[in-house]
């Protein structure tokens, strides 16, 4: 496990970049590790939310969404319920070989 500092430096060189410049699954990426560290950055989460707009979310391969939804309810985060609502059904639709637009 990296020590807290660490992530609270990884978390704050993603937000000094800024997380349009990542695209969705490496957002995804970035969340699930943090949660597998046990560890919530606020405004990291914040961020990660807004990066994970509806577009976003239709756009990222499942194993990516897959790892997005984990690190929210590992994190217990409080997620807006259209956003939850749209990474579901974009799971969903990936296991039928599509994705809704």
């Amino acid at each position: 496990a990296l020590p807290p500092a660490a992530c609270v430096a990884l978390a704050e060189r993603c937000l000094a970049v800024g997380l349009r410049s990542f695209s969705p699954a490496e957002v995804c990426g970035a969340a699930d590790a943090f949660a597998r560290q046990a560890f919530v950055h606020d405004a990291f989460v914040a961020a990660a939310l807004e990066r994970m707009h509806r577009g976003a979310v239709l756009r990222t391969p499942p194993a990516a969404l897959h790892a997005w939804v984990r690190a929210l309810v590992v994190k217990r985060v409080p997620v807006p319920g259209d956003h939850l609502e749209a990474c579901l059904a974009a799971l969903s639709n990936s296991r039928r070989g599509f994705v809704a637009s």
